[in-house]
């Protein structure tokens, strides 16, 4: 058999593809007694919905968004959108153009059905936006300067991600020069969010697979600027990752400064009387 011969047809080929595609699976351990219940007993199982609202923050035009009584920002979607600054053309071009959503511009009633009467319908002015489709997405920005903040001490710098791998493999994420060698980094804005939208104030967070430790980044930068007061535990077999995410965590802890709080004139006054 001539190997040679068969190999050369096969010149080109692979065994799998990039991976732009990351699912996030959202699982919790069976509980007794209702959903209520659990969240009032262990303060866990709800999604912080009104914290984690999707910003009004359009790539092909738009307006300021309506500011409601209760909330301001989209209701969050079960996709969310990560890239580069040079890839965001790319990632939120490439959508469908729209335009703003239908108003209700008169309250009317409602037909009763088996649950009875419902009340009216109120006026409801609708986000008077245009433009990307992604505008209805999370979108978490990733930058160069986020995977290496804090690693100045660090007097190496690597061309591959950590591991003897050819340029074409798709884990290889190009010859970049890095000094966090981690292959699979995650943008702390993401990891933020994500945080944020299952976890009260006061949470432990615990990562049993730290990586470079983006988990531990994200919940210090919430401490910093929204007082969250979590607690977070990371776990990492591997010791030079481990150097590498207490270096991003503790660089958090030093270099960050925490939010001020805004006291407006009107809430002078009231405390005034």
């Amino acid at each position: 058999m001539n190997i040679g011969k068969k190999l050369k047809q096969w010149k080109g080929w692979g065994t799998c593809l990039k991976p732009a595609y990351e699912p996030i699976i959202v699982a919790r351990k069976p509980f007794k007694g209702s959903l209520v219940n659990n969240i009032l007993e262990n303060s866990v199982g709800g999604i912080n919905i009104d914290e984690c609202r999707v910003e009004n923050e359009n790539i092909n035009g738009g307006t300021t968004p309506v500011e409601y009584e209760e909330h301001t920002g989209r209701f969050p979607s079960n996709v969310i959108l990560t890239y580069n600054e040079e890839d965001k053309e790319e990632v939120c071009g490439k959508l469908p153009t729209t335009k703003k959503n239908g108003s209700i511009n008169k309250e009317y009633s409602k037909t009763q059905n088996v649950y009875g009467q419902y009340p009216p319908t109120k006026k409801w002015e609708a986000y008077n936006d245009k433009g990307s489709a992604s505008r209805y997405f999370y979108c978490a920005k990733a930058s160069k300067k986020d995977r290496d903040e804090g690693l100045d001490i660090f007097n190496y710098d690597v061309t591959n991600d950590g591991r003897n791998t050819p340029p074409d493999n798709p884990f290889q994420r190009g010859l970049t020069l890095r000094k966090n060698i981690h292959p699979t980094v995650k943008p702390t804005e993401l990891m933020q969010y994500l945080v944020r939208l299952v976890s009260p104030k006061g949470a432990t967070i615990l990562d049993p697979f730290m990586g470079s430790g983006s988990t531990g980044k994200a919940v210090m930068y919430e401490n910093k600027e929204n007082n969250s007061n979590y607690k977070f535990i990371g776990i990492e077999k591997e010791q030079e990752y481990c150097k590498i995410s207490m270096a991003r965590i503790q660089w958090v802890i030093e270099h960050v400064k925490e939010k001020e709080e805004q006291i407006s004139f009107d809430s002078i006054i009231n405390q005034g009387e």
